[in-house]
């Protein structure tokens, strides 16, 4: 107990926030206000970076890499803060890339609104900022901010930041007028936006548009700008890897004219969406509601081959063993049951979906399998397949009277045993993420939560649907062998990758959360076992002892909340970890970049590394082209890593990215074989 206390403090200590500003640091940051003090109604405060020369931060849309600075307040009960306001940026080219950036400094203005009472003599504001600074190298900062005004009911004199305010002002986009008229055409894998009547804009000589939307176009590309009778017509190179399509588009237009320039922010609304050759079914969205019923279909399909998953195998051998006990010839017993184990994984489905979809809502980064990503949830997961499998082994039996967990319930007669054994698969199959999956997900999750929640019910029911139709056709139903005493040694063989998924898990916990816990679950398996031995005793020595060990179980799977953050992973000379600044310094480069989104509980990943990654002529091929591998390790909760993955429209692993000088990212399939990787490395030499 003394060591564990010792390394939670100096956990704490390792983990404790550095100072606001460190020496050298190239960029500071403060929270200024427009006034001296705070009145009732709207009142501006702004963030202040100031970066040293040669440094800079980034736009609201960063452009080919980067990421903008952000705000997370702390503000007294009744003060609302609106969203920052981004002046222009201005346009960086480094080689092929382009980025959108604020050098020496800038002021971002944010609207605070203040109540007419309950307000104290003094407020104080408070900020956590974050943003990214980069110059030859990428330096990610922090600070904690603070600022305390005096409350007064009129409004106050200008305080000695308020030249910063107007100056900042000076250069925030304008409205667009109001009888402009702004449409948008996704073509030929462009995007082509009309603005009318060109008259609307005024004189001007020349016009550019920026983005406002990370990832839809091609930054680097350049864009085609022509006046074309009474309208403007913009017209840029979309960016093959982004997934989705939105519904808008929102810019901001630049117009010059001579040595004066002014901006104006617009939105343009998708009309029609004509596919590009070579774009992906699964990322058009038509009008209509196509793109609804081709997410649903995805999910269909990415659930029904979860079937095919190791780690749902053993769920789904209890499922047949107890349709095949019901007999061939009962056949309204099979399809109630199979109805209740289709409820059991709807459910299961849709509970993981709502939690996921409220953890999103609430501000945490996570995504698809994030419950793995806590070793506690490794842990009892564990605990959970290892009684089942003590149970079908014959070593344990729980008794009829008792309902609490695992393969007792599965083994039940009726609806009972078919729902929690639904339940189970779909809890089993989370970790794993199937083709079509993620297309579905990623998308799921730029929806509402209806909408989010009918794909995961549909993801559901493809999981469920081969049972359903073991259950409703005769003709499969007949392929059933039947019961007999040929299913006690079948039960017992089911209990072996049981175990093996045990020793999966622990393997996980051990990549996670390092030796120390892995000792502490074993210890608590030891605990489990003696309890379960004891469970059909009913001396009050054995109850007790059987109370006891449960309880010291369940105690050390807690461990790892304490531990598993000093889990140190073994470092590999083969590839570096991903980070979007290593990734924008290769790039500039001109390096080929292979990036890796993978997780240790994702199944689908080792596979992929094993079959794909780890070929020896992938790899030499790699080593033959100079590529730089990048892995993206999400098996513990990474917010940047969670950012990136939406980025590109995904809400789970594996994601595999390639980057080629000369072209745009390229999305790899989820499923890759060695000839994949081999056809697109030699494009690059061709």
């Amino acid at each position: 107990m003394t060591s564990t206390l010792l390394k939670t403090l100096l956990l704490l200590f390792a983990i404790a926030p550095a100072t606001a500003h460190p020496v050298g640091a190239p960029v500071t940051a403060e929270l200024v206000a427009e006034n001296t003090a705070l009145h009732p109604g709207e009142n501006w405060i702004g963030l202040h970076l100031q970066m040293r020369s040669g440094w800079h931060v980034y736009w609201r849309n960063p452009g080919v890499s980067g990421r903008a600075p952000s705000l997370k307040w702390e503000l007294p009960q009744g003060v609302t803060a609106a969203d920052a306001l981004w002046p222009v940026p201005e346009v960086l080219h480094a080689g092929d890339l382009t980025s959108y950036v604020y050098s020496d400094s800038v002021l971002l203005p944010i609207a605070i609104r203040i109540p007419d009472h309950g307000m104290p003599t003094t407020v104080s504001l408070k900020a956590e900022a974050r943003w990214l600074a980069c110059s030859d190298a990428c330096i990610p900062g922090h600070a904690s901010l603070n600022l305390s005004l005096p409350f007064v009911s009129t409004a106050a004199i200008a305080s000695a930041s308020h030249a910063l305010f107007n100056t900042s002002r000076v250069h925030l986009p304008q409205p667009a007028p109001t009888d402009l008229r702004a449409s948008a055409l996704l073509r030929d894998g462009k995007l082509a936006l009309d603005l009318t009547p060109v008259t609307a804009l005024g004189h001007f000589e020349r016009a550019r548009w920026l983005p406002v939307s990370p990832g839809i176009v091609d930054d680097s590309a350049a864009p085609l700008v022509r006046a074309d009778g009474d309208r403007l017509h913009l017209e840029q190179v979309l960016n093959g890897a982004h997934s989705g399509t939105p519904d808008r588009v929102d810019g901001v237009l630049i117009l010059d004219d001579g040595g004066s320039s002014r901006a104006m922010s617009f939105t343009a609304a998708v009309a029609v969406i004509v596919p590009a050759r070579g774009i992906e079914p699964a990322r058009i969205r038509t009008s209509g509601g196509v793109h609804v019923w081709m997410a649903l279909a995805l999910a269909f399909a990415g659930g029904l081959i979860l079937n095919l998953m190791p780690c749902v195998l053993p769920v789904l051998s209890m499922k047949a063993l107890a349709l095949i006990e019901l007999g061939p010839d009962d056949r309204r017993a099979q399809q109630r049951s199979a109805l209740a184990y289709t409820a059991g994984v709807i459910g299961s489905c849709l509970t993981l979906g709502a939690l996921l979809l409220g953890l999103r809502a609430a501000g945490s980064a996570i995504g698809w399998g994030f419950q793995l990503q806590s070793p506690i949830v490794i842990t009892l997961l564990a605990y959970l397949f290892f009684s089942m499998a003590l149970s079908l082994s014959g070593l344990v039996e729980f008794g009829a009277q008792w309902m609490g967990v695992g393969e007792s319930l599965t083994r039940r007669k009726g609806w009972q045993g078919s729902l929690f054994t639904g339940a189970l698969a779909m809890i089993a199959a989370s970790p794993c993420t199937a083709p079509f999956m993620g297309t579905a997900l990623g998308y799921a999750m730029t929806q509402s939560a209806a909408l989010a929640l009918a794909v995961f019910a549909m993801l559901g029911l493809g999981l469920s649907s081969p049972f359903l139709l073991l259950a409703w056709f005769s003709p499969l139903a007949r392929l059933l062998p039947r019961p007999g005493a040929w299913m006690n040694g079948f039960r017992k063989a089911m209990a072996v990758p049981l175990y093996l998924t045990v020793v999966w898990l622990v393997w996980i916990l051990a990549r996670q959360a390092g030796p120390d816990t892995v000792a502490m679950a074993l210890a608590g398996f030891v605990a489990l076992g003696v309890g379960l031995s004891l469970w059909r005793h009913g001396h009050w020595l054995a109850r007790t002892t059987r109370l006891l060990a449960l309880g010291v179980a369940f105690a050390l799977a807690g461990e790892p909340a304490v531990l598993g953050a000093s889990a140190i992973k073994p470092a590999t000379t083969e590839h570096e970890a991903w980070s979007p600044q290593r990734l924008s310094q290769l790039r500039q480069e001109g390096r080929i970049v292979f990036v890796n989104f993978t997780a240790d509980w994702c199944l689908t990943c080792k596979v992929n590394e094993k079959v794909a990654l780890e070929n020896r002529r992938v790899r030499d091929a790699f080593a033959q082209h100079g590529v730089s591998w990048l892995t993206a390790d999400w098996t513990r909760p990474d917010p940047a890593i969670t950012e990136e993955l939406a980025h590109w429209g995904r809400d789970g692993v594996p994601l595999y990215i390639l980057y080629r000088p000369g072209h745009t990212a390229e999305v790899l399939p989820q499923i890759l074989t060695p000839e994949q990787l081999l056809e697109r490395l030699d494009e690059q030499t061709s």
